[in-house]
């Protein structure tokens, strides 16, 4: 192999990589020199640049069409800031920087390697880190442009100093990615518009109501599935089988710092949660509990417990929910939100002042109390289901029961509204989340009315008809919406919440307490004591 020529590439890699992201190589081609590492033997990827030395494979082919990208790889590794410290970190973005640099013909097989040396991390709180997945939608998101301004951050970081171990730089990471905007055109808000308000409208009806062909209505769908902005998930509707959601309010004083969180931890109840960032320290948490009167009575002891350590506690049970995207204040192709606060306070003064809230349109909410009878193998199938094994095929592999015994039970669950399609739409710049709930009438019917105006809305309803809201909106968006409700008297409080933690709640953990003889939970044999040591003595990870 001619060195030089090595050398050279070298060169040409370093010039690119400083000039794209304006970052500087420590090792340049006159203080490198190329040397065999024999233990790296003809594995290209492995080339490595390190201590004024280009390591590479003996016999290494100066025609490898993996090599301008291994290059690359060193080149922007080597150069990221010194803040970002973890190694981990500095290694899957240049991997990625690599795979933008080699040709499409061979980027199956550098993904194929990157995932060998860079596999699922999982975090303490759960959190996967998939480096692989999260690169390629922001790739389909932005292209160079969201990689470039992502490298930027992390040089304005170094120059304050800021210092990025691997746990910083994952929550960073995840963030800059769930909050990478794209905008959408005219015809993609039509097409969001539609699914989210009939999911299972068809290519056919996409096209009749956005006048383009049923293939092209399909092919935009396919592309804002590419780049994660447009998701489709068939769930498990949980009120269908019996088991009961609580949106559950954990409030300290006003000028309270005390972290509540420990009333949650290692509790197996939890679905998610949220921190509450205005309005004192909280906790925003929702339960989903298989209705037996001994599981309720857990929950109970959770708020009892919350209460005999000072906290104010609000809990609403779902009973009707609703959701829906409101792009009135949309402006498609540029992505921004042009909410009109003034307005939307205005209108809420006349809706309490002459308590008009009747004459606007009824939310339409779903009812949970319309239950069916399951028997084991419907548990199970819904388990399997929730797993991600969503076909036919996978479910008689791992159920091992007939085919055509899957499919009718498939199509009655469907029917019966126990398995829904539902539609999400990430990436238009709805990135803060901000909590509603009252108690009182009047503010309730005041809320729910101007909600119609607010972008994206979740809505329960709890036996008693009073209300909780989770709310999505653009940058500076709770402001907003803070004095925009601020006349309506009796709210009972508007928070900003934190990132949603999922919790440890899975169905295919329940179902050994399913009792098929009377179609009903049993009480949980969970073992809880480390929950309740939690709780009893405001401490975590005791054990």
């Amino acid at each position: 192999m001619d060195e030089d020529v090595l050398l050279q590439l070298w060169q040409e890699v370093v010039d690119s990589t400083e000039h794209r992201f304006d970052l500087t190589c420590p090792h340049r081609t006159p203080d490198l020199s190329p040397d065999i590492d024999s233990s790296k033997k003809k594995a290209v990827w492995h080339i490595e640049v390190s201590k004024g030395k280009i390591l590479y494979p003996e016999g290494l082919s100066l025609s490898n069409p993996l090599l301008k990208g291994v290059l690359a790889r060193e080149a922007c590794r080597i150069s990221l800031p010194p803040s970002l410290q973890s190694e981990k970190a500095r290694m899957d973005i240049a991997c990625e920087y690599g795979r933008q640099v080699v040709d499409d013909a061979v980027a199956d097989q550098w993904l194929s390697l990157w995932k060998e040396a860079s596999p699922i991390v999982k975090l303490h709180d759960g959190t996967k880190y998939r480096p692989h997945t999260f690169f390629d939608i922001l790739w389909h998101l932005g292209k160079e442009t969201a990689f470039n301004g992502m490298i930027s951050r992390i040089s304005r970081m170094d120059k304050h100093r800021i210092v990025i171990d691997f746990r910083d730089w994952v929550e960073w990471f995840l963030r800059y990615v769930l909050e990478y905007e794209r905008p959408l055109s005219e015809t993609e808000a039509s097409i969001v518009d539609i699914l989210l308000t009939n999911p299972e409208a068809d290519g056919q009806a996409l096209a009749e109501r956005t006048d383009i062909s049923p293939r092209w209505a399909r092919s935009i769908c396919k592309k804002m599935k590419e780049r994660g902005q447009l998701m489709e998930f068939d769930v498990v509707v949980y009120s269908k089988i019996g088991i009961r959601a609580f949106q559950v309010i954990l409030l300290s004083d006003i000028n309270g710092q005390e972290d509540c969180s420990y009333l949650i931890e290692d509790c197996p109840f939890v679905f998610s949660n949220s921190s509450i960032l205005t309005g004192g320290r909280g906790l925003h948490a929702t339960l989903c509990m298989p209705d037996n009167p001994e599981n309720l009575t857990h929950l109970d002891n959770l708020l009892d417990i919350a209460k005999s350590h000072g906290l104010r506690v609000f809990i609403f049970e779902r009973q009707k929910s609703g959701n829906w995207l409101n792009l009135n204040d949309y402006e498609s192709n540029t992505g921004s939100w042009s909410i009109d606060w003034e307005s939307i306070r205005m209108e809420g003064q006349m809706l309490q002042r002459e308590d008009l809230s009747f004459v606007y349109p009824e939310l339409q909410l779903s009812d949970p109390d319309k239950n069916i009878e399951l028997d084991e193998t419907d548990i199970r199938l819904l388990s399997e289901f929730e797993k991600g094994k969503k076909t036919a095929r996978s479910l008689q592999n791992t159920l091992g029961i007939r085919m055509d015994t899957i499919l009718e039970r498939l199509e009655r669950l469907r029917d019966a509204d126990v398995i829904r399609k539902s539609w999400e739409v990430h990436h238009i710049g709805l990135i803060e989340e901000t909590i509603v709930f009252t108690e009182d009438e009047k503010a309730m019917n005041c809320t729910a009315a101007l909600s119609l105006r607010l972008p994206r809305c979740f809505v329960d309803y709890d036996q008693d008809e009073r209300l909780f809201m989770r709310i999505r909106l653009p940058r500076g968006g709770a402001f907003g919406l803070a004095d925009a409700l601020e006349p309506i008297n009796s709210l009972s409080g508007i928070h900003l919440i934190g990132d949603r933690l999922w919790g440890r709640w899975h169905l295919s953990d329940w179902i050994d307490e399913w009792n098929p003889k009377t179609g009903q939970w049993r009480p949980t044999t969970k073992n809880l004591s480390r929950w309740y040591h939690s709780m009893e003595t405001g401490t975590k990870d005791v054990f």
